[in-house]
């Protein structure tokens, strides 16, 4: 790709910025990966001028830059994604602040009607180093106004010696998907010099809600996130007794209770199934708890034709980023209580899904060991009443597309999606009480290796499960992929075998590489009255490849 950027508005915009920031003789870039942040990485990849360096963990990141700014008395910039990344950036912010350090942070972003929706992986990241930056500033769709914000933040960063922080809202595509949109009034510049959203409370909802409903011919039933200790025993049974459209999502804690004979949909991940709720098409949409893994969703609610969405949650934050709800503020179990609805299912069609289903899984369990098989393995392998700790990214995904036609299992889901972000699992997994297993991706156990500590001390069984596919597999199943020059810096790929590290620690570890000896030690480790790790290892290109074929099945 050749410098500027012109496919579309969010790599143009990277591109001034990155322009702007090499104008003012900032050429060294330290980034830690991520989706929103592609166009900047993308726009500094073909820059001619840029020095890249690349670190999973922010945390450590930041001081590496720190480290580089003090050495060359100049200001790095540190690049990071949305959500807990920047967070991770702070103890050397601060520092930098309180040494009079020059360092330049620029965090990606989601637009913001997505953060006042509460769309994943968002929080309010303008300001976040208020009282430890010298400038903060959030750039907008102006490159003009970009440029002249870039100069000012730069320059009091040098002068006066301390941070300076530009949050970046990106719109989508972020990849090189080319969109016809006008820059040519701006291209000289790359010739120039430097140059919350409160809940409603609606009192009349309860009886709007069961009024509406018993009018509805096509009602859909949504269970979405819900903390693990909630009271559901009313949801349950409500969801027992509702013969019709269920779409349970995997952190409600209730997606196992229930299969494919009770209704209940798989995950709209897969474009079938989201072909099937749009030939549903709900008149009425009744949503408990806060959001949901699937991002398609979403999307589906923003284009419904339903003129009756209701969520029902006793959340303080907006948990809708298709802002289409209507939301009452309250236990949803006990708000649960009031309202019923008999609904039946087209017989014929829903045969056409069980069979889509039963096709999904013999093409899974015909394949090499993958994240769809290991899911599925341990869902129908693991005891009653385990706790099952569940990573983000593609773990936690994979765990709800899982769907079964008669199979029911009672597992106790934690989960950290209020910012997705993939840190801080090992800590957290460690303070569950009881059997526990943790689920996580290889970059995310990188994250925390510190937090192996704590394992040492677990006295109750714990098996931390632990995917490594030599880096972050997930973006090579996005439309990203496509951007070969780009997708190294996001995958983060590396060497690390995690034996080492955990056996220094006395803590047990051991590799598998198939399904047999998965179940074998698994089963064994989690009856153990101590932590032990499997690392298991899977081949990346096994894993897209049987997520390509997956979309290849039809209804």
């Amino acid at each position: 790709m050749s410098f500027p950027l012109t496919n579309n508005p969010s790599l143009y915009k990277a591109s001034h910025i990155v322009d702007e920031l090499i104008k003012n003789e900032i050429k060294t870039f330290f980034i830690s990966p991520g989706m929103r942040n592609a166009p900047l990485l993308a726009a500094l990849e073909s820059h001619p001028d840029a020095v890249i360096e690349i670190g999973m963990d922010e945390r450590a990141h930041a001081y590496k830059a720190l480290g580089y700014s003090k050495d060359n008395q100049s200001p790095a910039c540190l690049i990071c994604t949305s959500g807990t990344a920047l967070a991770n950036y702070y103890p050397a912010v601060i520092e930098a602040y309180k040494s009079e350090i020059p360092l330049v942070i620029l965090s990606a972003d989601r637009p913001y009607k997505k953060v006042l929706g509460g769309d994943n992986q968002t929080i309010e990241q303008y300001r976040i180093y208020q009282g430890f930056s010298l400038k903060s500033y959030s750039l907008l769709s102006d490159n003009i106004f970009n440029r002249e914000m870039i100069d000012e933040g730069v320059h009091h960063a040098i002068k006066e010696g301390g941070p300076a922080h530009f949050n970046i809202p990106f719109e989508e595509p972020l990849d090189s998907t080319t969109i016809d949109f006008s820059f040519n009034n701006e291209m000289e510049l790359f010739l120039k010099g430097p140059t919350s959203s409160l809940p409603c409370n609606y009192s009349s909802l309860p009886f709007e809600i069961q009024k509406q409903l018993e009018k509805a011919h096509r009602p859909l039933v949504v269970i979405a996130e819900m903390p693990s200790k909630a009271p559901k025993d009313n949801i349950t049974q409500f969801l027992k007794n509702f013969n019709g459209l269920k779409y349970i999502d995997v952190t409600s804690g209730l997606k196992f209770n229930f299969n494919l004979e009770n209704y209940t949909l798989p995950s709209l991940d897969h474009p079938e199934v989201y072909r099937y709720l749009e030939n549903f098409n709900p008149d009425f949409i009744l949503h408990l708890g806060g959001r949901v893994v699937s991002k398609f969703y979403y999307r589906f609610l923003e284009n419904s034709k339903s003129k009756y969405i209701y969520q029902i949650n006793n959340l303080n934050q907006k948990t809708d980023p298709s802002f289409r709800m209507k939301k009452l503020k309250t236990c949803p179990d006990q708000a649960i209580k009031s309202i019923h609805k008999e609904a039946f299912i087209d017989q014929r069609q829903w045969s056409n899904l069980i069979s889509f289903v039963q096709r999904k899984r013999a093409l899974i369990e015909s394949g090499p060991l993958t994240f769809p098989q290991l899911s599925k393995t341990l869902i129908e392998s693991a005891p009653p009443s385990v706790n099952f700790y569940l990573g983000n990214s593609t773990t936690i995904r994979s765990f709800d597309s899982f769907s079964s036609e008669d199979l029911t299992k009672d597992f106790n889901i934690f989960s950290h999606r209020g910012v997705s972000g993939i840190e801080g699992f090992v800590a957290a997994s460690s303070s569950i009480k009881g059997p526990t297993t943790l689920v996580l991706g290889d970059v995310s156990f990188y994250h925390d290796l510190n937090s192996l500590l704590y394992l040492t001390k677990v006295s109750h069984p714990y098996v931390g499960i632990i995917v490594n596919d030599f880096g972050g597999g997930i973006f090579e199943q996005l439309p990203i992929q496509k951007d070969t020059k780009v997708i190294p810096y996001l995958t983060s790929p590396h060497e690390i075998n995690f034996g080492p590290i955990c056996h220094g620690l006395g803590i047990e570890h051991i590799c598998v590489t198939d399904v047999k000896t998965l179940i074998e030690q698994y089963l064994l480790k989690i009856k153990q009255n101590k932590a032990s790790i499997i690392e298991v290892k899977i081949d990346r290109k096994n894993n897209f490849e049987i997520y390509q074929k997956l979309k290849t099945i039809k209804l």
